[in-house]
């Protein structure tokens, strides 16, 4: 019978066959746009012009049009016109397939962060209490990992695989760990960072909207969520703030948006519901803003195919 440790290994095998194959995915798509578009592929390769070729690719993007219905027709008062509007997703689109692609290091993209943007983000975080820093699957996801990391070099991340460095644990593997390392950050007035919706399956590593703890209504959608960052922030009195990374021509800019911090009087209970008002706030506030920065990855794509109506219907 295979042991423990055996079961781990084949899983850490069987997530770096799927990241992989994803990044030759990407790669490929890439290539097909580079070919549409007469870009290089050196010049693809060259950061330098990271930015002018997302442009220039993003014009030959062609968006998922059952979510971009979906979402178009949820905006209230669109910030456009329905051409400007999908101009915009082509463009996020772009930079995530570019970002996601494993065609840039991680140095690479660390350099186009906007540093005067770097530094008053970090600067807004207080040193005198630890904060649990949060943000959602769905959109630049190595590009957070990357500029949390240049912002807070102490920081702590819990995030599905442990491939991020030291200070990275794993919610998938080793949960208990996991929560345990992220708590003992923010005592030591750290900065934690965490991504709280969605759950992954230890079995597939896969999405799963059916394995939640909470469920959050966004823009119509039932968006699934986890109870551990109320509960670490509350523990531990920890100072907490939703973080995202945008991009403007000047490069990526994080930002940083203060979140409820635990009350005298609090209990779990209104402290968690206060918390997920919040973080549900921030996710609807992406959806329906700029289109440039729309967390459109496979997360808020699934949520929205498994939310449209059958065809006919």
């Amino acid at each position: 019978m295979a042991s423990g440790d055996d079961f781990a290994e084949q899983e850490r095998t069987r997530r770096r066959a799927r990241k992989k194959r994803r990044k030759q995915q990407f790669r490929a798509q890439l290539s097909d746009w580079c070919k549409a578009a007469n870009v290089s592929e050196e010049r693809l390769a060259d950061p330098r012009h990271f930015l002018e070729n997302a442009k220039t690719l993003s014009q030959h993007v062609s968006p998922p049009e059952d979510s971009c219905d979906y979402l178009y027709s949820r905006l209230g008062r669109p910030p456009s016109s329905r051409s400007e509007w999908e101009k915009g997703i082509r463009q996020c689109i772009a930079v995530r397939t570019m970002v996601t692609s494993g065609l840039f290091s991680d140095p690479d993209l660390a350099n186009l962060i906007d540093p005067a943007a770097a530094d008053e983000a970090a600067s807004s975080i207080s040193s005198a209490k630890g904060t649990l820093v949060v943000a959602n699957h769905g959109g630049f996801e190595p590009l957070l990992w990357i500029t949390f990391r240049k912002l807070f070099k102490n920081g702590t991340l819990i995030t599905a695989a442990p491939d991020h460095g030291t200070g990275a644990y794993s919610a998938v593997r080793d949960p208990a760990m996991a929560l345990f390392a992220g708590r003992r950050a923010l005592l030591d007035r750290q900065q934690l960072f965490m991504a709280p919706d969605g759950i992954v399956k230890k079995t597939a590593g896969m999405f799963d909207s059916k394995r939640k703890t909470r469920s959050l209504q966004i823009l119509g959608l039932d968006w699934p969520a986890s109870d551990g960052a109320p509960f670490v922030a509350y523990d531990t009195s920890s100072e907490t703030a939703w973080f995202t990374v945008i991009v403007r021509d000047r490069g990526f800019t994080p930002m940083i948006i203060k979140g409820p911090c635990r009350q005298p009087d609090d209990s779990l209970s209104a402290f968690r519901d206060r918390f997920w008002r919040f973080y549900a706030q921030q996710i609807e506030n992406s959806l329906a803003g700029d289109p440039r920065d729309v967390p459109i990855g496979r997360v808020t794509l699934l949520l929205m195919k498994e939310a449209a109506p059958a065809p006919n219907a």
